[in-house]
């Protein structure tokens, strides 16, 4: 990247205390990676201030500092009244300079896998840019911004936990796409209901100009319904509402794939589960408004893998796991068992932690997880910490009676290595608190 004193100074409506430069090509928020290059945006939290480092930058040879502070050194220093909105403020000015197509994903399950999918296809027509990791709050989505040299497209994750943040994600942006993947019940502890959770992501149209596409999943009601709310283009994927506009047919599933038709014309996915084909219509569905080449959409497609600790089926020996250790919401759990079952396998074992930010709908949600392990045809069921217990309950109250629950992780991994059996197959899934990856990678090892 590259960017000017005076832009940055116009993007944030600062005031330059110092100049000894006149741009640099590269904003961090890490004191740790200042270099020469380097504009430093010192963020304030609740039990830190980065003002606190900025004569280490210095130190450092930084080029240029933001402050909300006084600040006298020998470098540029601009002056701002707060330094995440400056933060926001250049990334927003940066984004329209470069003008790429700006594709928003956002939604309560799915999003990143979603957001992973319409890259994998995009990437296959353009250069693309994406969010990494879980850059997808008002610090992150600045940060990928600032990742753009030449790509056409850009594709943003955006995440929430309360009203207004994805109002502000968005008006950063301005996406020309944007997508809904689902209203589900994360964070329902800050938004109140399944209801405040749609109005919260509905914010994603803040940003949004009238040329602009909101691409939503036709299945889910709430999204459904709220057709009259949306004043742009709308288009709605699905598999059971035929009202939708690109519509699943003929989806069969195989044992680490999933293959299903548009139109009579065919795609594939390397991953398996029915949830997945929701991530792939909505991957699809954005594909086409960029090109009518089906072909390379679906060849975009069929590259995707997933990353990291998500939801990834490893045979190992004589038994298989699922691990999908990245994060849990209780629809997702759900959807995983349907992948355990589905799973190729004499044994299948659900192996699951606890979900947060649910508030008083906690044990509700939490015990229904539980009721569906029998339905799902689960052989045994294990929990991770007493925070889990809702999950246990569930089971047995729906006649299940081989669960079990553990302190901690190590006390699962070590129960699982002395009880596997051959073709076993292991699901393991749970909030990011948990670190459920642990058993997983005990097991593998």
């Amino acid at each position: 990247m590259l960017l000017k004193i005076d832009e940055i100074v116009k993007a944030t409506k600062g005031k330059i205390i110092s100049k000894s430069s006149d741009e640099v090509t590269k904003i961090v928020t890490d004191s740790r990676l200042t270099d020469e290059k380097s504009l430093f945006v010192p963020l304030l939290g609740e039990n830190f201030d980065a003002h606190d480092f900025l004569e280490d930058v210095e130190k450092n040879g930084c080029k240029a500092v933001l402050t909300s502070k006084d600040y006298k050194g020998n470098l540029t220093v601009i002056k701002v009244e707060d330094t995440k909105k400056a933060l926001g403020d250049i990334a927003r000015y940066y984004i329209k300079k470069l003008n790429p197509v700006k594709v928003a994903v956002t939604g309560s399950v799915g999003k990143t896998t979603t957001k992973d999918m319409i890259a994998s296809v995009l990437c296959n027509l353009f250069p693309t840019l994406k969010t990494n990791g879980n850059f997808n709050n008002d610090i992150g989505v600045p940060l990928t911004a600032f990742r753009l040299e030449d790509e056409k497209v850009a594709v943003f994750e955006m995440g929430m936990n309360h009203f207004k943040e994805i109002e502000y994600l968005s008006e950063i942006v301005c996406p020309d796409i944007s997508v809904i993947t689902n209203i589900g019940h994360s964070h329902i502890e800050n938004l109140g209901s399944r209801e405040g959770i749609l109005k919260a992501k509905l914010e994603i149209l803040k940003g949004m100009n009238k040329d602009s596409c909101i691409i939503l999943n036709g299945d889910d009601e709430l999204l459904y319904n709220a057709r009259d709310l949306i004043n742009i283009k709308t288009i709605y994927y699905g598999i059971n509402n035929k009202n939708c506009d690109i519509l699943a047919e003929d989806i069969i599933e195989e044992d680490s794939k999933v293959k299903f038709k548009i139109g009579g014309f065919s795609y594939t996915i390397n991953t398996p589960g029915i949830h997945n084909v929701y991530n792939a219509l909505c991957a699809i569905t954005v594909g086409m408004q960029l090109t009518d080449d089906k072909e390379k959409i679906k060849e975009g497609l069929m590259n995707f893998k997933p990353e990291g600790i998500r939801q990834n089926i490893i045979k190992k020996d004589n038994f298989t796991i699922i691990s999908d250790c990245y994060n849990a919401a209780p629809n997702s759990m759900i959807a995983s068992l349907d992948v355990l079952k589905k799973t190729k396998g004499k044994r299948k074992i659900a192996v699951f932690g606890s979900v947060l930010e649910l508030g008083k709908f906690r044990d509700e949600l939490l015990e229904e997880v539980g009721r569906k392990v029998k339905e799902y045809d689960v052989d045994e069921l294990i929990t991770v910490t007493e925070d889990a217990l809702c999950i246990n309950k569930g089971a047995k109250d729906s006649g299940f009676l081989c669960e079990k629950n553990f302190r901690d992780n190590m006390e699962v991994l070590n129960y699982l290595k002395a009880n596997i059996k051959d073709d076993d197959v292991i699901l393991i899934k749970g909030s990011r608190k948990y670190k459920m990856e642990e058993i997983s990678e005990g097991l593998l090892k």
